[in-house]
């Protein structure tokens, strides 16, 4: 048994991106001698399933009766109470490419959850509700959210034992897993409770609410002159994705400069945002309203995001 694994989550809609560019990404470019690739299946093809299994890639099927989001924590805490990884990353699948080796992250405060915080806030907060969480929970994890800098949960490592209690802690403390978002909340909950180690962005590049400059050349991303290690083209939503033909190839990866530049403006208006739907109608109605001519058709293409987003919040 290799010592370190790197769990992900995925179905067949996403099952090729997974394949053909975080696979291949991760196989490229990161030391597999000692990590082990583990896919939760939540309804991968036939065909997808047999290609990873032939590629040294554990796959375990799963029980969708929830969002995936969620769920991968329950399904990632079974296995490792079988299997007990010494390390643990647990990474998104469809947004995510690796472009050098993570795997020095493991001898780094190996005792400790470790993660990236972004560097603007993209306005989580409206998911702390008791439709969600406990009352009790609620009040703590306002004050939390306010506080502290957010911790993306799309790519974060620990201890393979306390990765195993995040996962159970997480769905004991949900009242639902039916809907996206309040993984992000417990996740940022238990890591500034139990503490954690801050890692550089490079290990989680979030495109959507980082400040740095970033260049792409023949598909690859740099920021600041350096080679992203970690690439997270972030984004419940499409439209709210930075960059076009994401993915692993010199011919993939156009950057949408007026979305991006939009999205950065939104964000910095929203940090703290209250959760409250009326606030946030608010909030995205002043942008609308503020934003120069030359941005008029990222505008509506976030006033489409930001609404679809609006119908799936708690009313």
């Amino acid at each position: 048994m290799k010592s370190y694994a790197i769990f992900t989550a995925c179905d067949a809609k996403f099952g090729d991106f997974l394949i053909d560019h975080w696979l291949k990404s991760l196989c490229d470019n990161v030391d597999l001698r000692n990590l082990e690739p583990v896919v939760l299946d939540y309804g991968l093809s036939t065909a997808q399933r047999f290609f990873l299994e032939q590629h040294e890639t554990r796959v375990v099927p799963c029980k969708r009766d929830g969002h995936v989001v969620n769920l991968r924590f329950r399904d990632m805490a079974s296995v490792l109470e079988e299997t007990p990884y010494e390390q643990v990353v647990l990474s998104d699948s469809g947004d995510i490419i690796f472009q050098t080796d993570f795997t020095s992250i493991f001898q780094d405060h190996p005792g400790m959850f470790r993660g990236v915080t972004e560097e603007l806030k993209p306005g989580f907060d409206h998911y702390v509700n008791e439709e969600f969480f406990s009352k009790e929970d609620c009040k703590r994890l306002q004050v939390v959210l306010r506080e502290k800098d957010m911790v993306n949960a799309g790519f974060i490592a620990g201890p393979g034992a306390a990765m195993r209690d995040l996962g159970r802690e997480l769905m004991k403390r949900l009242k639902s897993p039916a809907k996206f978002g309040p993984d992000q909340i417990i996740v940022n909950d238990v890591f500034y409770r139990e503490g954690f180690r801050e890692l550089d962005r490079r290990y989680n590049y979030v495109i959507a609410t980082s400040t740095a400059d970033l260049e792409i050349r023949n598909g690859r991303f740099f920021v600041d002159g350096d080679l992203v290690s970690v690439v997270h083209n972030t984004g419940n939503v499409s439209f709210l994705r930075p960059v076009e033909n994401f993915g692993y190839g010199e011919n993939r990866n156009q950057l949408k400069k007026e979305l991006a530049q939009a999205l950065k403006v939104l964000y910095t208006t929203t940090d703290g945002i209250s959760s409250s739907r009326t606030e946030l109608q608010k909030r995205v109605d002043a942008f609308t309203k503020d934003m120069s001519n030359s941005y008029t058709s990222s505008v509506k293409q976030l006033e489409a995001a930001w609404n679809r987003l609006l119908e799936q919040l708690p009313k």
